[in-house]
């Protein structure tokens, strides 16, 4: 959510529509370059934060989406184990 917000504050500047034109709009002719802005700046964003705090709510990011719970240990049950359960019903 952070990187989304810090995104729309700086894409304001560049938005170019019929309701709002921001400041840096004139210096570049008209154009509008705030998706482009927002593209790059939230996902660039996203993946710093994400690399400086990978571990969140049980999941460890550096070792895909698998449920963790000390740094580094192996969960406790596979990951297919919910599937066995299910197709075993």
């Amino acid at each position: 959510m952070t990187a989304y917000l810090v995104s729309i504050v700086i894409e304001l500047p560049f938005v170019n529509s019929g309701f709002f034109v921001g400041p840096f709009v004139k210096p570049l002719g008209g154009a509008d370059i705030s998706w482009i802005l927002g593209i790059f700046v939230s996902g660039g964003l996203y993946l710093l934060l994400m690399r400086l705090a990978p571990i969140r709510r049980g999941h460890d990011s550096r070792n895909g989406d698998a449920p963790v719970g000390e740094i580094g240990e192996t969960p406790a049950r596979p990951a297919n184990a919910l599937e066995d359960e299910v197709a075993e019903a």
